[in-house]
């Protein structure tokens, strides 16, 4: 499990953006005593289904959430 930290160096982007894009369901996490955790299948499978979509604003990330269900 990775840290919010961790999880947004894998993905290049901010933690700020990890934390938008968890709150709007584009990534699941697991809630732990000392903050969130994203598992490193759920940051492979978040680059596969969104690979080319754009997702840096709150609307964009939320017109993508069609991708991933």
């Amino acid at each position: 499990m990775l840290t919010k930290l961790e999880a947004a160096e894998a993905l290049g982007v901010s933690p700020l953006q990890v934390d938008k894009m968890r709150q709007c369901g584009l990534l699941k996490a697991t809630r732990t005593g000392q903050g969130w955790r994203f598992s490193q299948e759920e940051l492979r499978d978040f680059q596969r289904d969104l690979r080319g979509v754009d997702v840096s604003n709150e609307k964009m990330m939320v017109a993508a959430l069609s991708r991933r269900t």
